[in-house]
Protein backbone atom coordinates (compact mmCIF):
# COMPACT_ATOMS: atom_id res chain seq x y z
CA UNK A 1 0.00 0.00 0.00
CA UNK A 2 1.55 3.68 -0.58
CA UNK A 3 0.35 6.40 0.47
CA UNK A 4 0.62 9.76 -0.32
CA UNK A 5 0.06 13.21 1.80
CA UNK A 6 -0.98 16.23 0.19
CA UNK A 7 -0.69 19.11 3.04
CA UNK A 8 -0.17 22.70 3.66
CA UNK A 9 2.69 23.52 5.87
CA UNK A 10 0.63 25.86 8.18
CA UNK A 11 -2.56 23.18 7.76
CA UNK A 12 -3.73 21.87 11.89
CA UNK A 13 -5.76 19.47 9.92
CA UNK A 14 -3.13 18.22 8.15
CA UNK A 15 -0.85 18.28 11.24
CA UNK A 16 -3.41 15.44 12.95
CA UNK A 17 -2.86 13.23 10.06
CA UNK A 18 1.07 13.58 10.32
CA UNK A 19 0.55 12.90 13.85
CA UNK A 20 -0.97 9.14 12.92
CA UNK A 21 1.51 8.88 10.21
CA UNK A 22 4.39 9.19 12.61
CA UNK A 23 2.42 7.41 15.57
CA UNK A 24 2.23 4.53 13.45
CA UNK A 25 5.25 4.54 11.42
CA UNK A 26 3.74 4.15 8.24
CA UNK A 27 5.75 5.20 5.37
CA UNK A 28 4.31 7.87 2.90
CA UNK A 29 5.27 10.33 0.99
CA UNK A 30 4.39 13.97 2.14
CA UNK A 31 4.14 16.68 -0.72
CA UNK A 32 3.88 20.36 0.25
CA UNK A 33 0.75 21.82 -1.83
CA UNK A 34 1.67 25.59 -2.81
CA UNK A 35 -2.12 26.95 -2.41
CA UNK A 36 -1.90 29.98 -4.95
CA UNK A 37 -0.41 27.42 -7.66
CA UNK A 38 -1.72 23.91 -6.97
CA UNK A 39 -0.25 21.12 -9.43
CA UNK A 40 -2.50 19.69 -11.88
CA UNK A 41 -3.12 16.15 -10.14
CA UNK A 42 -3.60 17.94 -7.00
CA UNK A 43 -6.34 20.32 -8.21
CA UNK A 44 -7.92 17.09 -9.75
CA UNK A 45 -8.02 15.20 -6.38
CA UNK A 46 -9.34 17.84 -4.40
CA UNK A 47 -11.59 20.03 -6.79
CA UNK A 48 -12.16 22.78 -4.31
CA UNK A 49 -8.71 22.74 -3.50
CA UNK A 50 -8.82 21.60 0.14
CA UNK A 51 -6.15 19.54 2.37
CA UNK A 52 -5.10 17.20 3.75
CA UNK A 53 -5.62 15.10 1.26
CA UNK A 54 -4.36 11.22 1.78
CA UNK A 55 -3.87 9.04 -2.11
CA UNK A 56 -3.75 6.17 -1.31
CA UNK A 57 -2.75 3.40 -4.34
CA UNK A 58 -4.03 6.31 -6.50
CA UNK A 59 -7.04 6.69 -4.62
CA UNK A 60 -7.70 10.21 -2.86
CA UNK A 61 -9.43 10.24 0.25
CA UNK A 62 -10.55 13.33 1.61
CA UNK A 63 -11.25 15.32 5.13
CA UNK A 64 -9.07 15.13 7.75
CA UNK A 65 -11.77 13.00 9.90
CA UNK A 66 -12.01 10.76 7.32
CA UNK A 67 -8.54 10.26 6.86
CA UNK A 68 -7.54 10.02 10.49
CA UNK A 69 -10.20 6.90 10.70
CA UNK A 70 -8.38 5.49 7.68
CA UNK A 71 -4.90 5.45 9.04
CA UNK A 72 -6.01 4.20 12.38
CA UNK A 73 -7.60 1.38 11.10
CA UNK A 74 -5.00 0.78 8.73
CA UNK A 75 -2.13 1.12 11.71
CA UNK A 76 -3.38 -0.97 13.97
CA UNK A 77 -7.19 0.72 15.44
CA UNK A 78 -5.97 1.95 18.88
CA UNK A 79 -7.29 5.81 18.63
CA UNK A 80 -10.93 4.71 19.30
CA UNK A 81 -12.56 2.51 21.94
CA UNK A 82 -14.02 -0.45 21.05
CA UNK A 83 -17.19 -0.58 23.01
CA UNK A 84 -19.94 1.33 20.14
CA UNK A 85 -21.35 3.85 22.90
CA UNK A 86 -17.92 5.08 23.92
CA UNK A 87 -16.36 5.47 20.23
CA UNK A 88 -19.13 7.07 19.36
CA UNK A 89 -18.34 9.60 22.36
CA UNK A 90 -15.03 10.08 21.16
CA UNK A 91 -16.09 11.13 17.39
CA UNK A 92 -17.94 13.44 18.93
CA UNK A 93 -15.34 14.86 21.20
CA UNK A 94 -13.48 15.22 17.69
CA UNK A 95 -15.90 17.53 16.23
CA UNK A 96 -15.80 19.20 19.17
CA UNK A 97 -12.20 20.37 18.82
CA UNK A 98 -12.87 21.02 15.14
CA UNK A 99 -14.97 23.16 16.28
CA UNK A 100 -12.58 24.79 18.48
CA UNK A 101 -9.89 24.92 16.05
CA UNK A 102 -12.44 27.11 13.45
CA UNK A 103 -13.16 29.37 16.55
CA UNK A 104 -9.00 30.00 16.60
CA UNK A 105 -9.37 30.44 12.85
CA UNK A 106 -12.04 32.72 13.19
CA UNK A 107 -9.28 34.84 15.93
CA UNK A 108 -6.53 34.86 13.66
CA UNK A 109 -9.16 36.24 10.76
CA UNK A 110 -10.52 38.62 13.49
CA UNK A 111 -10.12 42.41 12.13
CA UNK A 112 -10.38 43.83 15.24
CA UNK A 113 -10.24 43.39 19.07
CA UNK A 114 -14.06 42.52 19.65
CA UNK A 115 -14.00 40.36 16.78
CA UNK A 116 -10.81 38.39 18.19
CA UNK A 117 -12.64 38.63 21.38
CA UNK A 118 -15.96 36.97 20.12
CA UNK A 119 -14.15 34.33 18.88
CA UNK A 120 -11.88 33.61 21.80
CA UNK A 121 -14.97 33.54 23.79
CA UNK A 122 -16.30 31.06 21.45
CA UNK A 123 -13.10 28.84 21.60
CA UNK A 124 -12.85 29.74 25.25
CA UNK A 125 -16.37 27.91 26.02
CA UNK A 126 -15.54 24.52 23.76
CA UNK A 127 -12.39 24.13 25.86
CA UNK A 128 -14.31 24.18 29.09
CA UNK A 129 -16.35 21.25 27.41
CA UNK A 130 -13.32 19.49 26.73
CA UNK A 131 -11.74 20.10 30.29
CA UNK A 132 -14.56 18.52 31.62
CA UNK A 133 -14.80 15.30 29.67
CA UNK A 134 -11.39 14.74 30.51
CA UNK A 135 -10.70 11.81 32.10
CA UNK A 136 -8.88 12.95 35.76
CA UNK A 137 -6.27 10.06 35.27
CA UNK A 138 -4.17 11.40 32.91
CA UNK A 139 -1.54 11.66 31.23
CA UNK A 140 -3.57 11.69 28.23
CA UNK A 141 -7.52 12.94 27.59
CA UNK A 142 -8.60 9.09 28.19
CA UNK A 143 -6.27 8.48 31.09
CA UNK A 144 -2.85 6.22 30.23
CA UNK A 145 -3.30 5.70 26.15
CA UNK A 146 -3.16 7.89 23.43
CA UNK A 147 -6.85 8.49 21.94
CA UNK A 148 -8.17 10.63 18.95
CA UNK A 149 -8.90 13.54 20.94
CA UNK A 150 -5.74 13.90 22.02
CA UNK A 151 -4.38 13.75 18.34
CA UNK A 152 -6.79 16.51 16.94
CA UNK A 153 -5.47 18.65 20.15
CA UNK A 154 -2.12 18.65 19.61
CA UNK A 155 -2.08 21.20 16.95
CA UNK A 156 -4.76 23.42 18.59
CA UNK A 157 -2.97 23.67 21.40
CA UNK A 158 0.22 23.85 20.33
CA UNK A 159 -0.90 26.79 18.47
CA UNK A 160 -2.98 28.44 21.23
CA UNK A 161 0.82 28.35 23.29
CA UNK A 162 2.86 29.72 20.21
CA UNK A 163 0.06 32.76 20.50
CA UNK A 164 -0.06 33.10 24.17
CA UNK A 165 3.03 35.28 24.95
CA UNK A 166 1.53 37.72 22.05
CA UNK A 167 -2.41 37.82 22.86
CA UNK A 168 -2.93 35.61 25.68
CA UNK A 169 -5.80 33.02 24.68
CA UNK A 170 -5.17 29.82 26.68
CA UNK A 171 -7.41 30.30 30.07
CA UNK A 172 -5.99 29.33 33.09
CA UNK A 173 -9.33 27.54 34.72
CA UNK A 174 -8.48 24.63 32.59
CA UNK A 175 -5.11 23.53 34.71
CA UNK A 176 -5.59 19.88 32.58
CA UNK A 177 -5.79 20.82 29.50
CA UNK A 178 -2.20 22.94 30.07
CA UNK A 179 -0.70 19.85 31.53
CA UNK A 180 -2.00 17.51 28.62
CA UNK A 181 -0.27 20.18 25.84
CA UNK A 182 2.64 19.71 27.40
CA UNK A 183 2.71 16.33 27.60
CA UNK A 184 1.62 16.09 23.94
CA UNK A 185 4.15 18.77 22.72
CA UNK A 186 6.80 16.20 24.53
CA UNK A 187 6.21 13.37 21.98
CA UNK A 188 8.03 12.06 19.26
CA UNK A 189 5.18 12.02 17.00
CA UNK A 190 3.82 15.47 17.64
CA UNK A 191 7.45 16.90 16.92
CA UNK A 192 8.03 15.05 13.68
CA UNK A 193 4.48 16.25 12.48
CA UNK A 194 5.79 19.85 12.18
CA UNK A 195 9.03 20.73 9.94
CA UNK A 196 11.37 23.17 10.97
CA UNK A 197 10.95 25.96 13.21
CA UNK A 198 7.28 25.85 14.83
CA UNK A 199 6.89 29.47 15.01
CA UNK A 200 7.75 30.03 11.19
CA UNK A 201 4.94 27.64 10.54
CA UNK A 202 2.50 29.28 12.97
CA UNK A 203 3.71 32.75 10.88
CA UNK A 204 2.99 30.49 7.76
CA UNK A 205 -1.00 30.41 8.85
CA UNK A 206 -1.24 34.12 10.12
CA UNK A 207 -0.27 35.17 6.85
CA UNK A 208 -2.49 33.04 4.93
CA UNK A 209 -5.79 33.72 7.17
CA UNK A 210 -5.23 37.25 7.77
CA UNK A 211 -1.70 38.85 7.56
CA UNK A 212 -2.93 42.06 8.34
CA UNK A 213 -5.33 41.48 11.03
CA UNK A 214 -5.70 42.28 14.82
CA UNK A 215 -3.67 39.20 15.41
CA UNK A 216 -1.24 39.63 12.34
CA UNK A 217 -0.30 43.04 13.06
CA UNK A 218 0.72 42.20 16.75
CA UNK A 219 2.42 38.77 15.57
CA UNK A 220 4.60 40.96 13.13
CA UNK A 221 5.79 43.40 15.57
CA UNK A 222 6.58 40.39 18.63
CA UNK A 223 8.87 38.90 16.18
CA UNK A 224 10.69 42.63 15.04
CA UNK A 225 10.89 43.55 18.99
Amino acid sequence: MQLKLAAFDFCPYCQRVRILLEHYGLPHELVWIDPNAPPGWFAAASPHGRVPVLVVDDIPILESAVIGELIDEIGGGRMFPAEPVARAQVRALVELVSACQASFGAMIRAEDEAAFIAARDQLHDGLGQIEAAMDNAEPYFSGSELCMVDVVLAPLLNRMHLLQPVLPCFPEAYPRLQRLAETLARLPEVDRSVDGDAPKVFASMVAHLNQHGYVGSRWAGSRQA
